[in-house]
């Protein structure tokens, strides 16, 4: 069995998960699985796949991962409560042998967003962990070896080289997740952030990163008033939701000349703080973030954790179309700032999540892609 704890899945899920419960409860949504890489025959493992995700719809939340849901600042009691009585159905995936492509697979979810939404991660975790079983033996040594190389090299960046895990769906195996975690956290100390995943960063002590996914504002171009406005209201409602928490804003998904046209730092009209409830921007991408033109033209992909601000040789285009100076509160994620590098990442990325403080309605059908490889 991969997949033995609901907890085995990214922040974000439960974080989205607990604004749809109270904001969009009736949202119908559809998910489909692409293998972006040609020539994998899954088919050959459907039934392995299909044990697997039977086991899953078993699974149910213990006390005790309810008990820590609950120790996170902005979880809230009537969400952890509701999760108590959740469990993933089956009834709401098809899966099959493609009819149109020898080898590969067809993977569909189709159902309420609400009870739907925790699919993603562990299926995409099944997917890849099962066809690592079938496709030859690793080479432990070898990974061992290439994991301590990185961790050294990542060492000699400093204080300022901060990292995270967001490795559960493209893992190897859950096994090696196990691995690979501690090793980071023993090798890099403030280096290492922590992780994404909620059952390891429970497991090992360590900080659970995360605030919304891609998924969140690609839902309300469907969900929102018109699709012009979409980004505008899917921030909103995370605004009223977390109340200037979790306030990282994704500016990759319609583009970056839509995100800046329509971004608003205060996005919230009942939001009355001085401070803004977004603290920071994250962009997608992969490369040299300080590479001309990288901020600016690079096109949208699936989350990849990297946050950026323009570089120098971007153009007055980009200058103009961002906030630069970013108003009072609110830094991009490689802004400057006085305090140490892992303090910095810890309060834009995600707060300090263990320190708390002290009407339904039918929507349209919203889509979601979701790809591996």
């Amino acid at each position: 069995m991969i997949i033995t704890s609901l907890l085995d899945t990214d922040l974000y899920k439960f974080t989205m998960m607990q604004a749809v419960l109270h904001h969009h409860p009736a949202a119908q949504v559809q998910y489909r699985f692409k293998c972006r890489t040609p020539g994998v025959a899954l088919a050959d493992q459907l039934e392995e796949i299909s044990a697997e995700i039977d086991a899953l719809c078993t699974l149910r939340f213990r006390a005790d991962e309810l008990d820590y849901l609950r120790g996170l600042r902005f979880i809230k009691s009537d969400f952890v409560d509701f999760l108590g009585l959740f469990h993933l159905d089956r009834k709401y995936i098809q899966l099959r042998a493609s009819p149109t492509v020898p080898g590969e697979i067809e993977l569909d979810i189709a159902g309420p967003w609400l009870h739907t939404i925790l699919f993603e991660v562990p299926l995409l975790a099944i997917i890849n962990e099962v066809w690592f079983r079938h496709a030859g033996t690793a080479d432990a040594a070898e990974g061992e070896r290439r994991l301590d190389a990185k961790i050294a090299r990542l060492r000699e960046g400093g204080e300022d080289c901060v990292v995270a895990d967001y490795g559960t769906r493209r893992r190897y195996s859950r096994q090696w997740h196990a691995r690979v975690l501690p090793a980071l956290k023993d090798g890099l100390g403030a280096q290492f952030a922590g992780t994404s995943n909620v059952y390891f960063a429970r497991e090992y002590g360590m900080t659970p990163l995360g605030t919304m996914a891609h998924e969140w504002l690609q839902a309300f171009q469907a969900l929102g008033p018109r699709l012009r406005d979409s980004q505008a209201v899917a921030f909103d409602v995370w605004a009223k939701e977390y109340r200037g928490d979790l306030g990282i804003a994704l500016s990759d998904v319609v583009g970056l000349k839509a995100f800046s046209a329509r971004f608003r730092f205060c996005i919230s009209a009942s939001c009355s703080t001085a401070c803004a409830t977004i603290r920071a921007i994250r962009s997608g991408g992969a490369g040299d973030p300080r590479a001309p033109g990288a901020y600016a033209h690079r096109p949208a992909k699936q989350d990849a954790g990297v946050q950026r601000r323009p570089g120098r040789g971007e153009g007055a285009a980009a200058a103009r179309t961002l906030p630069w100076p970013l108003p009072a509160g609110v830094r991009h994620r490689h802004q400057p700032d006085q305090r140490s590098g892992a303090d910095a990442f810890a309060d834009c990325h995600q707060n300090d999540p263990l320190q708390r403080p002290a009407g339904r309605q039918t929507e349209r059908f919203a889509r979601q892609e979701h790809v591996r490889g």
